[in-house]
């Protein structure tokens, strides 16, 4: 009895008629909000993109221009007698990962270096196929540091407290690491991110890290007067921090990945 008066309900022409008005409203206010919504979006947030993806068609557009004229330019520095034609396994993959990095000049010239190296006899004897992956996990302010190094090896520092204390009481006794890989020079200014630089080139086996260090203790005066320890002995002024003195240079694999790739970078 029940079940039959529910659907005779259901069935009720006046029922059917306020669904499908409901329905209509429901979509009306949908249409509308959507329109507020876009208006908003256009006014806010469109103009300005749309702005922008003009500012980024025409930037690319430059990029692309610079990227040929550096190209040709380093191409017709090569001697006609040591001009070769480029192995398709070097200059395929570098021309296809090259197009995702036009913007950042850094590693632009990386990949025009790489590309032109391709076509000179002269480097063919250190020219590794595995130099375009490499080039892809570089930053320009990786490749920038690179270009500065060479066999000589360079001091850097960790920064250290040996012995913990709090009001004069022993709470560990040994080697705290406060800073790990700090490394500037004439050519490289003091920076939060050299460290991150650092360890990733120790990564890519592109530079070692020599524990050790190097004898000449006036290589390390500077790290002393950094604004790095000088602000760490500020949060600890109850400890007496000090330098882990150590060095890096570029492996066998770096220097030759230098030679052919980052002519021009730190200029």
């Amino acid at each position: 009895m029940v079940i039959n008066t529910l659907k005779t309900i259901t069935n009720s022409t006046d029922i059917k008629q306020g669904i499908t008005l409901a329905a209509a409203t429901s979509a009306i206010k949908i249409i509308k909000n959507t329109k507020t919504f876009i208006n908003i979006w256009d006014i806010a947030i469109g103009n300005k993109l749309e702005a922008w993806n003009q500012k980024s068609i025409f930037k690319n557009q430059q990029d692309i221009e610079n990227y040929k004229n550096e190209y040709l330019n380093k191409i017709s520095q090569i001697p006609s007698e040591k001009f070769q034609e480029p192995k398709l396994s070097v200059i395929g993959p570098a021309l296809e990962a090259s197009k995702f990095y036009i913007e950042e000049k850094e590693i632009r010239l990386l990949f025009v270096n790489l590309i032109s190296s391709s076509m000179n006899s002269n480097f063919n004897s250190r020219l590794h196929h595995s130099f375009v992956e490499i080039i892809k996990q570089l930053s320009p302010y990786d490749a920038k540091i690179l270009s500065t190094l060479d066999s000589n090896p360079q001091p850097i520092v960790d920064i250290i407290i040996k012995k913990g204390t709090t009001d004069g009481i022993l709470y560990f006794e040994g080697i705290c690491t406060l800073y790990q890989n700090l490394y500037f020079s004439d050519s490289i200014s003091e920076n939060d991110s050299n460290n991150i630089s650092i360890d990733n080139l120790i990564r890519l086996n592109l530079i070692n890290l020599i524990p050790s260090g190097l004898t000449n203790s006036e290589l390390y005066n500077h790290y002393l007067d950094s604004n790095t320890f000088k602000s760490l002995s500020n949060r600890f002024p109850d400890q007496t921090l000090t330098i882990q003195k150590m060095a890096i240079q570029l492996t066998s694999f770096g220097e030759a990945f230098k030679n052919i790739c980052c002519e021009q970078i730190s200029e």
